[in-house]
């Protein structure tokens, strides 16, 4: 069986579609065995929780709900090049890239086909009976990020799935936002090729080299990142949704605690000052950009507890987040 590193932020979101208490959410980690696992999930696990979740709240459409709402910063450096696309082909074409490093399951292709644009999706037999709950996520996160970052709507989009059609056929279209055919020979999602010209909201050509430049980095293994400093915080990326010790990040980097600490003092920095600048950028984001409650952005970046995270905003920013984003809405 395939080996798959799948982020841990994705195990906090399709966990917070239940809406449970932390408390609750924790027994859930521990009973996917997904609370000391550390910033991924492997296959077994993910393809675990999907069928704990599914049982949990007795709803076939769990994952569509979970994925609604998932903002594309989520993604990490592919979400932030996706946004800051030029246009939605440019979006869709980085996705297809690099959608690898975020679902290392499920490979995609761009298919050009006359006046249409064919984003399909396999999804690995790895999943066993869970390919069609990990498929739903990943399409709707796709799907709703999209229609939400482009500045203007799709002509007539559609979804086609592979799987019969189910009782609950209807709400796939109330929730996906377009029509959904079923017993199709593919999974994929189809605009039209004009489509592909259409300006993202968020376009910004710095912001998107800049992501591209990391996910390039990210993606080439044996390509070196430029600083220490840089190699740790590519670590914080790809453990999103997981708050990084010391231990674990100087193991991903091959090395000892005490070197890592080490080399970072003599350039100034500590670890836990490191971690604080790469969470607290995360933290203004969330609030800010995607306009997130506080309790999702406590799961996102890996607290167990509201109130931890609240202590250590206050710590970054001197005040609550709720006057933070006042005052800098004002502004």
């Amino acid at each position: 069986m395939a080996t798959y590193d799948i982020p841990i932020i994705y195990s906090r979101i399709i966990l917070a579609a239940l809406e449970k208490p932390s408390g609750d959410t924790r027994r859930l980690l521990q009973a996917a065995r997904l609370d000391n696992c550390g910033g991924f999930m492997s296959v077994e696990q993910y393809r675990g929780l999907l069928a704990l979740v599914r049982q949990v709240s007795n709803d076939p459409l769990i994952a569509l709900k979970a994925g609604a709402n998932v903002p594309f910063s989520v993604h990490g450096p592919l979400g932030i090049a996706a946004m800051s696309a030029a246009t939605l082909g440019a979006a869709l074409d980085t996705i297809h890239r690099y959608a690898v490093l975020r679902s290392p399951f499920c490979t995609t292709r761009l298919l050009h086909e006359g006046e249409s644009i064919a984003f399909s999706f396999e999804v690995s037999e790895a999943l066993g009976e869970e390919c069609d709950t990990a498929l739903d996520f990943i399409i709707i996160t796709i799907a709703h990020s999209i229609m939400a970052s482009i500045s203007a709507p799709l002509r007539a989009p559609r979804l086609e799935l592979q799987r019969p059609q189910p009782p609950y056929s209807d709400r796939y279209q109330s929730l996906l936002g377009c029509p959904t055919r079923f017993g199709c020979q593919r999974n994929a999602l189809v605009i039209h090729q004009d489509d592909l010209d259409i300006p993202m909201l968020g376009a910004n050509p710095d912001e998107f080299d800049a992501a591209l430049d990391r996910l390039r980095t990210i993606y080439l293994t044996t390509q070196k990142p430029d600083s220490l400093q840089d190699a740790v915080i590519s670590v914080f990326v790809s453990k999103s949704g997981h708050l990084c010790s010391l231990e674990e990040t100087a193991q991903a980097l091959c090395t000892s605690p005490r070197t890592l600490q080490r080399k970072l003092n003599q350039m100034g920095r500590s670890f836990h000052q490191l971690r604080d600048q790469w969470l607290a950028h995360q933290a203004e984001m969330f609030l800010l950009r995607d306009r997130l409650p506080v309790e999702v952005i406590t799961a996102l970046l890996g607290y167990t507890e509201v109130a931890n995270f609240r202590r250590s905003f206050r710590r970054w920013f001197g005040t609550s987040p709720a006057r933070y984003r006042a005052a800098r809405t004002r502004n």
